[in-house]
């Protein structure tokens, strides 16, 4: 961890292109963000950035809304800026919700893990 690191400042607060943003952990997220998706190229175009992003469990493109929603273990930042690198396009983050992993996995093994029912 070196001076470049961004988790060695003390501050909560990081600037990308002087915007503040606060600094977030990397747990699991669903993050919606919106993009001008014009025509089925830039939906292809966004959906392979997608498909590269290997942090990202899972993704939802609704091109009559122009949003994109995003979901996995990342920083929502990062991906934001990411994607923006990728496709050239402007990214708009509108939600970011901060999702419990624990109690998914919990309660998916437990359904996984029922012994069949005998009648």
């Amino acid at each position: 961890m070196g001076y470049g690191d961004p988790f060695h400042s003390s501050s909560q607060l990081h600037t990308v292109r002087n915007t503040p943003l606060r600094c977030h952990r990397r747990q699991f997220y669903c993050m919606t963000m919106r993009m001008n998706i014009d025509c089925d190229g830039c939906y292809r175009k966004i959906r392979r950035a997608l498909l590269q992003i290997q942090d990202l469990e899972s993704h939802l493109i609704e091109k009559k809304q122009s949003r994109v929603s995003v979901r996995g273990v990342f920083i929502p930042q990062e991906i934001a800026i990411r994607i923006r690198q990728k496709t050239n396009r402007r990214v708009e983050i509108l939600e970011i919700k901060e999702m419990d992993v624990s109690h998914e996995i919990s309660s998916s093994t437990t359904v996984a893990q029922r012994p069949p029912q005998v009648n």
